[in-house]
């Protein structure tokens, strides 16, 4: 009958109802099953330890090894990410400590950042578009005049077009290396990603000056994928190798 109801409000609802119904079916799982899920996951990438030359070495590095938890609670985990569960209610499902979650999802953020670690240099991000996927990335050094802001909102400021840019983002909190900004006479139009990222954002209850730029990939990920299942994708993320 629930299921019956959701599907009235159309395939978005149904869309979430069905990552539900997945979590739940992970959460159901027996740990051995997820075991060799998860080291099929592995197998499928084709390099494979530099030491032992094994396909699932338990000192090979992958991102997920960073987090020492059973494979079920990273699949729920993975799962409750995806459908943008709070760190206190997959904790519950896992059977996790709320610290342990954050750094799983961190973790996440960081495979998909193919561990780049966004935000250690300037902080500010530069948005470009191309093909209906976005970019972004850390700038050495704002240049030019100052950009016009239109956005101060959710944890971030947001700029118009400005030097070969879409945008430029940094976290509201930072101070250092941000350029100076000038308040647009008119605003002008939010681009899809700022848009996007706004709506993403408002889910948290504030982003973390530290980690601001692991949530900007993530948005840069969900933006790029949207409308697209990214289960498979976060499982392949997350397997596979630290960069050396």
């Amino acid at each position: 009958m629930f299921r019956q109801g959701l599907s009235v409000y159309g395939p978005r609802a149904q869309k979430l109802l069905d990552g539900y119904a997945h979590l739940q079916e992970l959460c159901d799982s027996t740990p051995e099953l997820l075991e060799a899920e998860l080291s099929a996951a592995c197998a499928r990438h084709a390099s494979r330890c530099a030491h032992c030359g094994a396909a699932d070495c338990p000192k090979d590095g992958r991102w997920f090894r960073r987090v020492r938890i059973p494979a079920k609670a990273w699949f729920v985990a993975i799962k409750a990410f995806e459908v943008g569960l709070d760190g206190r209610r997959t904790a519950a499902l896992a059977g996790l400590s709320n610290p342990t979650v954050y750094r799983a999802f961190n973790t996440l953020r960081l495979s998909l950042a193919r561990g780049e670690a966004p935000g250690r240099g300037t902080g500010v991000f530069g948005v470009k578009l191309a093909d209906g996927l976005v970019r972004v990335s850390e700038l050495e050094r704002p240049d030019g005049d100052s950009p016009a802001q239109i956005v101060h909102k959710n944890g971030f400021v947001c700029t118009a077009a400005h030097s070969g840019y879409e945008s430029l983002l940094w976290h509201s909190q930072e101070r250092q290396g941000v350029p100076k900004v000038v308040k647009a006479g008119r605003r002008e139009p939010r681009t899809a990603f700022v848009k996007f990222l706004i709506g993403q954002a408002g889910k948290h209850r504030g982003i973390p000056l530290e980690t601001f730029g692991l949530y900007v990939k993530e948005y840069e990920f969900r933006f790029n994928h949207r409308g697209q299942p990214l289960f498979d994708r976060l499982v392949e993320a997350v397997t596979a190798r630290v960069p050396a």
